[in-house]
């Protein structure tokens, strides 16, 4: 997981076995009950980011399975997460490859 400022959050694991993909999830604004919204952080405010980018370049590009981590790699922002804590963790932050959103 990253924070707002492009740093491996303090609670997010770090090393070239554990991690694939960085994706924002520090402070993540989440539906709370009652027709609310709370700002979370953690690895499972992360993962949905990275779910659904898999889902979006499945049904756009008609990939499947291991095609798709291969495709979210590649297009993955290279470089810009900083306190990585480890030269072998993937300095690969999650994009859908489209600049403009």
């Amino acid at each position: 997981a990253t924070t707002n400022d492009g740093d491996r959050a303090s609670f997010s694991n770090f090393g070239a076995t554990s991690v694939d993909i960085g994706a924002p999830g520090k402070e993540i604004a989440s539906t709370y009950k009652g027709d609310g919204y709370v700002w979370n952080s953690g690895t499972s405010m992360a993962s949905p980011h990275a779910v659904g980018l898999a889902a979006y370049l499945g049904a756009l590009e008609g990939i499947k399975g291991g095609a798709i981590c291969d495709r979210i790699k590649e297009l993955a922002t290279k470089d810009v997460i900083t306190e990585l804590l480890s030269p072998n963790t993937p300095n690969l932050l999650a994009f859908n490859g489209n600049p403009s959103g």
